[in-house]
């Protein structure tokens, strides 16, 4: 199904003829995220009604000044992602978001997942969302996880801040993770690729619109564009774990991630990059109802297994 373009680049081919359906499925599951902005104070932690799968206990919590969720299974893993949430840097983790946790707790085998509720712009700026998730990531050492047993994962905003504080973590001498996943990274706040104006027609989330602008603007604030934990797409990835990036082919984004996978594969890193035909931004939500998602999450599996048990990864 995959066409090799490089070394640690490939094309996965679209066989879904249309995609309307689960297109729609991703807008309304968005919406629920994006009709209420809601601030939380201190020691507050958000109402939800998500629901566990079964073998499988569900918590939220507040640990090291950061408000935080698990999803266990009821023969614990030694394993544990750590899951970085999209939501354009301007929204909380809420009921659109938590869909993805059962997935990578599956795809890693009924691994741990936890995921950071970091702070939002524009209440906070980049150096809040870092700090929170630098503080996650340090709770869970202070768990007895181990680096080599942790794996972080973000989508779209959350994959920018989860590279931006992966930057951080390396610059202060944290121990790094095992492995690190994005999907559809938003990691350039200066929107200066050429996707964002070649994809303009044909992104059916960002096209057509300043939608993106606005998003990145409400982030981005007074601070340097340039700034690496500000656009991690500015930032050297020299000494990092293994990479998955994997983003739509039909999206404005698609050169941030070209990008970084270039930038990252020169300097040493061990990289796959996959760019999925016509796909749109975050499409991986569409886990069961889409082919193309369905091949994402299996190849997340793959890279998984790979990092956490040393699996032949083809």
């Amino acid at each position: 199904m995959r066409v090799s373009i490089n070394k640690y680049t490939s094309v996965i081919p679209c066989k879904t003829k249309d995609i309307s359906g689960p297109f729609r499925f991703l807008l309304d599951l968005w919406d629920g995220a994006t009709k209420v902005k809601r601030v939380y104070e201190e020691g507050e932690l958000r109402e939800t009604f998500f629901q566990p799968p079964e073998g499988y206990t569900y918590r939220q919590f507040i640990a090291n000044g950061v408000n935080m969720e698990e999803l266990k299974y009821n023969k614990p893993s030694k394993k544990v992602i750590f899951m970085v949430h999209g939501g354009s840097f301007l929204y909380r983790m809420s009921e659109s978001f938590t869909r993805m946790i059962p997935f990578y707790a599956e795809a890693g085998g009924n691994v741990t997942v936890v995921a950071v509720d970091y702070r939002v712009a524009p209440e906070v700026s980049y150096r809040e969302m870092i700090e929170d998730v630098v503080k996650g990531y340090e709770w869970l050492l202070l768990e007895g996880y181990k680096p080599e047993d942790i794996v972080v994962a973000g989508d779209s905003s959350g994959g920018g801040t989860s590279l931006a504080s992966m930057i951080y973590l390396r610059e202060h001498n944290y121990p790094l993770p095992a492995g690190i996943i994005t999907l559809s990274a938003c990691t350039n706040m200066g929107c200066s690729t050429i996707s964002v104006s070649t994809k303009f027609d044909v992104d059916v989330v960002f096209g057509q619109s300043d939608l993106l602008n606005h998003n990145v603007n409400k982030f981005l604030g007074d601070a340097d564009y340039r700034n690496p934990y500000v656009s991690p797409f500015y930032g050297s990835y020299h000494d990092f774990p293994p990479m998955l990036i994997q983003v739509g082919g039909d999206e404005m984004l698609l050169d941030d991630s070209k990008v970084i996978a270039k930038k990252a594969y020169s300097q040493g890193v061990d990289v796959t990059f996959e760019i999925y035909e016509k796909m749109f931004h975050d499409f991986q939500n569409c886990k069961g109802i889409l082919l193309e998602a369905d091949y994402a999450w299996k190849r997340i599996r793959k890279f998984l297994h790979r990092i956490f048990y040393n699996e032949v990864y083809k």
